[in-house]
């Protein structure tokens, strides 16, 4: 390391380092520094050896150096400005030649490391002490010198810490001469091999114990313990990863059913469960300043100011944490009423729960943090099973099929369950920072609230097969003046929040109506299954305590339509006996009708007595070809659809607050409809606003959100042949969220509210086909006859756009970027349109005619995928030798996916895509969504698959795969 001249490269060894300087002037200091993260606190010394000589080559006027002319010093702290810790010595120059000898001999050593730093640690923090106690300033450079005879002096500014050491600086200084005749130096300086020595062994132990004793039948005890001692730590850790604290820890818990106390026919049941745990933490370095040790301070307090002040401190700098808890959870009564109808007022159907926690902490930088927590709650709940009605089973006689669906018919008129339960949380929490500097300007800062819960529940069955299902959940906020409840009046003010059952900050409630509609019980439908659902949330959120009045409120609903069908038409083939006998996975033996009516046409002839047999048991299957056929008229097995449509709408600013079932009792806003999930259009928020429900705030920016989904799902089974399976399936998903602001454009006065901005977005996803295409030769040196299909495919997308389009003009199209004309493309539908390039596209690549494809991407009906398994090879005589299972498969997938849609704000049309307004920049009509991408997955997985399971467990599979996208 230089100075004055070319920096030399850094080297990863820095066990040794080299500092030259040249002309340091009298005063003036030069240094090295490296940054680090170091705790030297379980260490004694600090030794550096230190070489010093004069520069060679350097001006002989500036190498004339004795012994102290220039001085060494080392800087620790986290800075080296405001907070470090300084050792300086005296630089002896070591005198050359050097002595005979080898390297390793003393007198060598000692020649030419001339000076040596070695001090113990705790002389710093002596002198931060000494410093302290003597209330010198921290701000300016505190020094002390030694009798030493290196002239070795200790420095301190600020308030550095040996625990977080973070940066040391090794330096050269030329110390000013009061006289005013310094001089300047040229000096080569290493310093070599800085180490801490004397490392503070102590060890340390810890232990650990726990009792769980079980009282009979009453219930548990637990008690539990651990602690541990400075300088205790496993195997693998450093000196500076050890324990620096005594900590003790306790802990017992007691779990009791109180009941057993009462005689059993009362049924009480009182479960008790408390608990409480405190820990100590007595730290070994004072915590305000990490490397003076914790019991030289204490001493030195008692000596200054006395043993009280010195216990005060004690106690300030332990890290102390307290838990206690006791409650009482689902107090109930339970009684045996085996037999008895179960009444609403039975006392069976109440639990009560009483809680309260206690968590305190003290620690140097906490005065106290307290937290109080109590919890009450009442519940109650009735279950009956539902009695159903049936006004028509004793009059209409099961065995009229035809009737079923009359004779079924049943009604339920009361609840199956009904239940509520209210809490009331409290939790009081209150923090004081320590007071370090004594000042007096810290208050406490409280964390605290008084929540009033309400849950409610209904479930119903109208009939056997509808049930509904209906929560509610009402969230209140009991409001406290702030700090402490201390004073009557601030107890008034809580009670009478309490008799108003709080304020509504949240609530929201669910209906759930599943209905099975009893389609099968229609004989001739009898293999039909149809269900379906309807599931419902609303919510109403409160805006924040001082803004509501101006901003509102929030609310949301949603709305889930789920229908699911299922044609099994085994079940169908099954009500006849002659395909009954065929709707199994194996091949019936039997003997064909044909060949039964051969013979028994042959007169004289001796009757076969298997055929005699299956004659006489009636059940002959027709074999050959036309037990081949019926096999294949029977083959489609099941068929599933699903569809479902899910919505959601969230309205910002809205005045009302949530009362009964969240409507207002004034207003009734936001209407049954609303809380019923059903969706609002703009015309209910036009007379939302105009009944005053919306916030007129111009300062309203709140989002009014909708959100829209759909999901159709087919899945086909045929098995045309035993063993022989083709799954069949069809989809297709669609998401569509829009948004909007819905807000007061003028005075508060006279509102005027407006839609702006509105955007819509979402994504499509479907399966798809695209086999048509699929074996197209690659061509690596040309394009492939597909893309030149798709290159065609746009005039004709065009020409179509423009026969549905009333804006067009029958212009051709002009290309602004080149200004060019295109005569085999319309006005505004150019090349590279969006709206041309999506259906020419899709049409290259499955296939089809340009002139028959769906102009519009969100209406493409989607196609179908499919898998084919036949695993009946291994049933041949000849290959049931060798494997014991043969599979083989063919799989093919593809889905057509838009990513993402978003609608282009510059659009103004009156249908999808066929726009009014030409981009002047492309020459083309702007679209109503901007799609980034349109994706085309396909995959043969596998085209061809082979899974083999040899009659000696050796397993073989082989599949041919292709994909593309």
């Amino acid at each position: 390391i230089g100075s004055g001249g070319t920096t030399s490269t850094f080297q990863q060894n820095e066990q040794a380092l080299s500092m030259q300087v040249c002309a340091l002037k009298d005063g003036d200091a030069r240094a090295i520094f490296k940054t680090l993260n170091i705790d030297l606190r379980k260490y004694g010394r600090l030794i550096m050896n230190v070489h010093g000589e004069p520069l060679p080559g350097a001006p002989p006027a500036n190498t004339n150096i004795q012994d102290g002319d220039l001085r060494i010093f080392l800087r620790l702290g986290s800075d080296f400005t405001n907070n470090y810790y300084q050792y300086e010595v005296s630089l002896n120059i070591s005198e050359l030649p050097l002595p005979a000898g080898s390297i390793d001999d003393q007198l060598v050593q000692e020649a030419i490391w001339a000076t040596l730093i070695d001090f113990p640690l705790d002389s710093l923090v002596q002198i931060k002490t000494t410093r302290n106690e003597s209330g010198a300033s921290p701000l300016t450079l505190y020094t002390v010198g030694t009798t030493s005879d290196n002239g070795a002096t200790y420095s301190i500014i600020g308030n550095p810490d040996l625990g977080f050491v973070e940066e040391v600086m090794i330096g050269i200084s030329n110390p000013k001469d009061i006289t005013g005749g310094g001089e300047e130096y040229c000096a080569e300086v290493w310093v070599n091999e800085l180490r801490l020595a004397d490392i503070d062994e102590r060890g340390g132990w810890a232990a650990l114990a726990r009792i769980d004793a079980k009282l009979a039948d009453l219930g548990s005890v637990t008690l539990s313990g651990n602690m541990h001692t400075i300088g205790f730590g496993t195997l693998e850790q450093q000196i500076d990863e050890r324990y620096k604290d005594n900590f003790y820890q306790y802990a017992a818990s007691l779990t009791m059913e109180l009941g057993k106390f009462f005689p059993d026919k009362l049924g009480i049941r009182l479960p008790l469960y408390a608990s409480i745990s405190q820990s100590f933490s007595n730290p070994e370095f004072d915590p305000y300043e990490f490397d003076v040790d914790l019991q030289e301070k204490i001493n030195s307090i008692t000596e200054t100011h006395g043993v009280d002040s010195a216990a005060q401190y004690k106690r300030a700098v332990i890290d102390f944490t307290s838990i206690k808890s006791i409650n009482f959870t689902n107090i109930r009564i339970e009684r045996d009423r085996a037999g008895a109808t179960p009444r609403p007022w039975n006392i069976e159907n109440f639990d009560l729960t009483v809680a309260y926690s206690d968590e305190y902490n003290s620690n140097p930088t906490l005065e106290y943090d307290r937290i109080q927590r109590y919890k009450g709650a009442i519940g109650y709940t009735f279950s009956q099973k539902a009695k159903y009605i049936t006004p028509f089973e004793k009059i209409i006689d099961k065995k009229y099929k035809w009737l079923q669906l009359v004779r079924d018919i049943n009604f339920n008129v009361l609840p199956t369950s009904y239940s509520f339960r209210t809490e009331l949380n409290r939790q009081f929490g209150e923090t004081l920072m320590r007071d370090i500097y004594g000042d007096g300007l810290i208050d406490p800062t409280f964390d605290k609230y008084f929540n009033w819960d309400r849950f409610y529940g209904i479930k119903f069955e109208p009939f056997k097969a509808m049930k509904i299902d209906f929560s509610a959940t009402n969230n209140a906020r009991i409001d406290e003046p702030y700090g402490k409840i201390d004073t009557q009046e601030e107890k008034d003010t809580v009670w009478t929040n309490i008799k108003n059952f709080g304020r509504n900050i949240n609530y929201r409630h669910s209906l759930s109506v599943n209905y099975n509609v009893p389609i099968n019980k229609i004989p001739v439908l009898s293999w039909v299954t149809l269900k379906t659902s309807y599931n419902t949330t609303y919510g109403w959120v409160a805006g924040s305590l001082g803004l509501a009045d101006t901003l509102g409120h929030t609310i949301n609903n949603t709305q889930a339509k789920n229908v699911n069908g299922e044609l099994n038409f085994r079940n169908l083939y099954n009500k006849s006996k002659l395909l009954k006998e065929y709707n199994t996975n194996t091949f019936k033996a039997g003997k064909s009708v044909d060949k039964k009516i051969e013979k028994g046409s042959t007169e004289g002839e001796e009757e076969d007595p298997e055929v005699e047999s299956t004659t006489k048991k009636g059940s002959e299957t027709i074999g050959g070809a036309g037990g081949f056929f019926i096999r294949l008229l029977i083959s489609l097995k099941r068929i599933t659809i699903n569809y479902s449509e899910n919505y959601g709408t969230t309205v910002p600013g809205f005045m009302p607050t949530s009362e009964i079932i969240g409507l207002n009792t004034n207003s009734l806003a936001p209407g049954w409809e609303f809380i019923s999930g059903i969706q609002p259009d703009f015309n209910w928020l036009e007379d939302a606003a105009d009944s005053g429900w919306i916030s007129t705030a111009t300062a309203m920016n709140g989002l009014f959100l909708q959100n829209y989904s759909q999901n159709f799902d087919v899945r086909t089974n045929i098995e045309p042949l035993p063993d022989f399976k083709i799954d069949i399936n069809l989809n297709k998903t669609y998401s569509n969220n829009h948004s909007e602001y819905f807000k007061n454009t003028n005075t508060l006065e006279d509102p005027v509210f407006e839609h702006l901005n509105g955007v819509d977005g979402g994504s499509l996803t479907m399966s798809y086909s695209i086999l048509g295409t699929v074996f197209d030769k690659l061509n690596t040196t040309d394009v492939t006859q597909t893309f030149r299909q798709f290159e065609e495919n746009r005039a004709v997308i065009s020409a179509r756009f423009a026969d549905v389009n009333t804006v067009y003009s029958d212009d051709i199209f002009y290309n602004p970027l080149d200004s060019s004309f295109l005569p085999n493309y319309a006005e505004g539908y150019g090349p590279y349109a969006q709206d041309i390039l999506i259906p020419a596209f899709i049409a290259a690549y499955t296939g089809e005619n340009a002139n028959n494809i769906n102009l519009n991407v969100f209406e493409t009906v989607p196609k179908p995928n499919y898998r084919i398994t036949y695993s009946g090879l291994n049933k041949i005589p000849a290959l049931k030798k060798l494997f014991s299972q043969f599979t083989i498969t063919s799989a093919y997938t593809s889905t057509l996916s838009v990513n993402s849609f978003a609608t282009d704000l510059n659009f103004d049309g009156n249908y999808f895509a066929y726009g009014h307004v030409i981009d002047t920049l492309s020459g083309n009509f702007v679209s109503l969504y901007e799609i980034p991408n349109i994706i085309i997955n396909e995959s043969l997985s596998p085209l061809l698959g082979i899974d083999a399971t040899w009659t000696n467990s050796l397993t073989t599979k082989f599949d041919f795969k292709k994909s593309r996208t």
